[in-house]
């Protein structure tokens, strides 16, 4: 991707990121509210080039899910 990191990459590290991907919005029901985090993930991943970050495990635990009918 030709956009990652034109800009200040400084403050990837600051735990105040992490917090701001990881809160819930008022209007955020509890299922809604988990694919919102999904999402900020993948794309905070596309962003940044770090195909490691997550919140609390919460894209790694959907990828390593057993494909249906794996079992």
């Amino acid at each position: 991707m030709g956009q990652q990191r034109l800009r200040n990459t400084s403050d990837l590290d600051d735990p105040q990121v992490a917090a701001e991907l990881d809160a819930m919005l008022p209007w955020d029901e509890m299922e809604a509210g988990r694919l919102e985090r999904f999402n900020r993930i993948l794309l905070w991943r596309v962003l940044t080039g770090d195909d490691d970050f997550d919140l609390d495990h919460w894209v790694s635990r959907v990828s390593n899910r057993p494909a249906e009918g794996q079992a």
